[in-house]
């Protein structure tokens, strides 16, 4: 076995992905089953012992022990702290904007309780509360919940929390505390807030994104921008990005030391400090291993192994914390990595990287010229298409969808992600800085002009709604695994005709399949962006829009889009003051109500079947109601009291306040204070849809970062 290392790198993170998805009391019973099948591998194989078999389960046994560890020693002293109220003194290590100008989202670290039974160091992830800066002490009242579900629960693991908390009062600042992290990233946040001094606020959040991976002012219309041209990539500080940089430094080091030991050494140390610079993501630090087992065999005069650099990336990650293979921008990293690799090997058996020899007859320049073009095009094309061909099963299972303009995007854009970079990294220098600080001034002017095309770019690609294809779940999943088992065996066999036909066919069957599934579906999407989220419901292409905050605005905008809704049917504003009316040109409704002015008592609405709208008024707020066959979903804007109205399946939370009873709250922030104690919690990080069969079935599916499953 030539990479026994990679081998087992790849199988070990495989079985983590199963590990971490089956149930806690599934886990033990499988451990057991590996653990026989390896000892029974070990005794009949003898001589083949060195054989495939035994590493592989040699792996599967060694994630199902590491999960099991893991979450005896992380995950389950958590549920101590389960529906507790505690005033807790804890570290500010990471702050975005929140949803108003005047609060913050915080990442904090626990470092005491007023149980002290209780556990503590650990982070958690709290919305909404006062302004506070990196490196703060506070002592702040919160209240801990666990994740009302697998698949936010599984979100939150990968990132390190174990566990969600709320803020019931405001904190009170104790003092500062500087760690090595929190300097590194007191470091990065100043580096972006200098960009954002030198260029229009949306192109320097574009830009504190891709040079120093400070993607805190990203807004949400610039994320999806870059999702429908399939750049994505490029706002996430990634392999790519490091290997430009580490291609430039190295070539500079090398010219100046006239070694390249020296250069390596000089690499070594930037990989490592440019690491801890950006928070030690998993996108870089699965690069960043790579680069610096490449680095360090060049240090030793060694050859290095791309595969079993990365087997190592990937046990190191899986092993701190099991849930980061959960992640998706880690599958898309690892992914996208063996599409590049496997389109050097192709372009090696297609001869692309060979140069062509000189045509000795007379006359055949200028065809000579026309085939050297050609060849640098496709090969130019070749690692984009190899890349998006590794990436989508990702897409597809995670239901971020595929665009039909990645490819020809990523050819045209890719290249200019180097200079724009370079420009990034000059522009996050002090400006007070003697003459090197002059610099950024040059460099905003280029960069700004190549980020302005880019905008531009994307801007086209948003407005082409024909080319996303909003693909997902465990249906365009296995439409996609069989499409690349068809192509395979096309490809492999003598048969291929067949196979190619079959491959051909393959696509129109199954979206009449999809067609014929999704017949009579309503789908119930919540719109995030806000305190108060916005509900749209879909069928039949057309929509109903329940609004509730001009922060909402594009992601309804956006769920239109991507369902394909022409038709906005009714669109109700909820809010109490309805100062505007940016959502006539957003979705050009047939009919809208604006509740605090058109209705008196309230009014019951059927824009399409099976659904019905219900709006009640009541003294301090108003009640809508949606009812999909019988499935009822309510929502509130200011107070309002349910306890003499029918019971309602679920509850979609906001800023307003609610009594009542009712079967689930969905919260997409913190939970709310006034939640019945008896309902089940659904929380979603992201946007959330629901989809509605009548008389058949029920399904959740959430979505979480514009991931989901």
């Amino acid at each position: 076995m030539r990479r026994p290392l990679a081998v087992f790198g790849l199988a070990y993170f495989l079985a983590m992905l199963a590990a971490t998805r089956l149930p806690a009391t599934w886990l033990l019973p499988v451990v057991i089953a590996v653990a026989v099948l390896f000892g029974l591998a070990l005794v009949f194989l003898r001589k083949r012992a060195h054989g495939l078999a035994p590493l592989l389960l040699a792996a599967c046994l060694a994630a199902g022990l590491l999960r099991l560890g893991y979450d005896a020693v992380f995950v389950q002293p958590m549920a101590l702290l389960d529906d507790t109220r505690q005033t807790a003194t804890a570290r500010v290590v990471a702050v975005e904007p929140g949803y108003g100008g005047d609060t913050v989202h915080a990442t904090l670290q626990v470092l005491a309780l007023d149980d002290d039974t209780l556990p503590t160091g650990f982070s958690v992830e709290v919305k909404g509360i006062a302004q506070v800066d990196l490196g703060d002490v506070i002592a702040i009242p919160l209240r801990f919940y666990a994740f009302g579900n697998t698949s936010t629960q599984r979100y939150n693991y990968g990132k390190g929390h174990m566990i969600a908390a709320s803020a019931t009062g405001a904190g009170q600042k104790l003092g500062t505390s500087d760690t090595p992290l929190t300097l590194v990233r007191r470091l990065q946040y100043a580096a972006g807030a200098n960009i954002l001094q030198r260029l229009p606020t949306r192109l320097a959040s574009v830009m504190a994104a891709m040079a120093v991976g400070d993607s805190r002012f990203l807004t949400d219309e610039t994320k999806e921008g870059y999702r429908m041209a399939g750049l994505s990539h490029m706002l996430v500080v990634s392999g790519l990005h490091l290997s430009i940089l580490c291609g430039y430094l190295f070539i500079f080091s090398r010219r100046v030391f006239h070694r390249r030991r020296a250069a390596a050494a000089v690499c070594l140390g930037f990989v490592l400090l440019f690491m801890a610079f950006t928070g030690f993501s998993p996108s870089i630090v699965r690069s960043g291993f790579v680069y610096i087992f490449v680095y360090l065999a060049e240090l030793f005069r060694r050859k290095s192994d791309v595969y079993t650099s990365m087997a190592i990336a990937a046990i190191v990650l899986v092993t701190q914390n099991p849930y980061a293979c959960t992640d998706v921008g880690l599958l898309l990293s690892f992914t996208a990595t063996f599409g590049a690799l496997a389109s050097g090997q192709l372009a090696q058996r297609l001869g692309l990287t060979h140069r062509e020899r000189p045509l000795v007859l007379a006359g055949s320049k200028a065809g000579q010229l026309a085939r050297r073009a050609g060849r640098g095009l496709l090969l130019a094309a070749l690692t984009p298409l190899c890349v998006t061909v590794a990436t989508l099963p990702v897409l597809v299972w995670a239901g971020i969808g595929l665009s039909l303009l990645s490819l020809p995007m990523n050819i045209l854009c890719v290249p200019l992600l180097s200079p724009i970079v370079l420009c990034g990294l000059l522009m996050a220098l002090p400006p007070a800085l003697p003459v090197i600080g002059l610099l950024g001034v040059p460099a905003s002017l280029v960069g700004g002009a190549l980020l302005a095309l880019l905008e531009w770019l994307t801007a086209l690609c948003a407005g082409a709604a024909w080319a996303w294809i909003p693909l997902g779940g465990a249906f365009g999943l296995v439409v996609i695994l069989v499409l690349y088992a068809l192509v395979f065996a096309a490809v492999k066999t003598r048969r291929r005709r067949l196979f190619a036909a079959a491959a051909v066919l393959m696509l129109p069957l199954a979206f009449a399949l999809s067609t014929a599934l999704s017949a009579g579906v309503v789908q119930v999407h919540v719109a995030t962006g806000g305190a108060s989220p916005s509900l749209v419901v879909t069928s039949g292409g057309q929509a109903v829009v329940l609004y509730r905050g001009r922060q909402t605005a594009y992601a309804v905008t956006r769920i239109l889009r991507q369902t394909r809704t022409g038709d906005c049917a009714l669109l109700i504003d909820m809010r109490r003051t309805a100062e505007s009316t940016e959502y006539e040109a957003l979705y050009a409704p047939r009919q809208i109500v604006v509740v605090e002015e058109d209705l008196v008592s309230g009014n019951v609405y059927h824009p399409f079947e099976p659904v019905e709208v219900s709006i009640i008024r009541q003294g301090d707020g108003s009640i809508a109601c949606v009812d999909i066959a019988g499935y009822k979903i309510g929502l509130v804007a200011g107070s309002a009291n349910l306890e003499h109205y029918s019971r309602l399946n679920l509850m979609l939370a906001g800023a307003g306040t609610v009594r009542g009873d009712y079967d689930a709250l969905l919260a997409t922030g913190a939970v709310p204070e006034w939640m019945s104690s008896d309902a089940q919690l659904i929380q979603a990080d992201g946007d959330a849809q629901l989809w509605i069969r009548p008389g058949t079935s029920i399904l959740w599916k959430e979505v979480s970062d514009g991931f989901g499953e």
